[in-house]
């Protein structure tokens, strides 16, 4: 069995990722782009694009006063959720599911699964370094997600500080410090 390529996969992901968000920007002029996420699944079987609007999350903010960071850090919510970049996004998730599917029953499935992961961060952070979201502003939120587990905190909180300011990342820590209290 062949290696899969990830070097491709993250080129490939950057790549969507900037056609979506010009793509999501040019469609909607009006609004403010305040998110972008890139998220997988726990079958490792995709990766997938959302990004959201200030307008967006502060309408879902007001009608949840008790969940504003929820509706700040998931992507499941935001307004663009599976958006953008749809043929690009397609294939990208052909080749992970035809992958996933041949190794599943693999002991190395797990390691496939944890390197699809990073390999969404690290497209995440090279697009911040490269400057992509700079002009959506200072407090632009970066995350990457898994839309069907809860993965370990101490991992998305090590994902999270990699991809935004330590004002983010504080608010972060109090959202999850709440979650053990619920």
């Amino acid at each position: 069995m062949s290696e899969f390529d990830f070097a491709q996969l993250q080129a490939d992901l950057e790549s969507a990722s900037r056609l979506a968000l010009l793509q999501i920007a040019k469609a909607h002029p009006e609004e403010t782009l305040c998110s972008f996420a890139l998220y997988s699944d726990c079958g490792a079987m995709t990766a997938c694009i959302a990004s959201n609007t200030r307008s967006h999350q502060q309408r879902h903010q007001a009608e949840n006063p008790d969940d504003q960071a929820y509706y700040k850090f998931s992507p499941a919510e935001w307004r663009f959720e599976g958006q953008g970049a749809d043929q690009e996004i397609g294939q990208i998730c052909t080749r992970l599911r035809e992958r996933a599917l041949d190794i599943e029953d693999d002991p190395g499935f797990g390691a496939f699964r944890d390197q699809l992961y990073q390999t969404c961060v690290q497209a995440l952070e090279n697009l911040r370094n490269q400057g992509v979201f700079s002009g959506f502003g200072e407090d632009f939120l970066l995350v990457f997600a898994v839309s069907d587990d809860d993965p370990d905190p101490a991992v998305e909180l090590a994902n999270l500080s990699r991809l935004n300011s330590p004002a983010t990342v504080e608010e972060y820590k109090a959202w999850q410090a709440t979650w053990a209290r619920q």
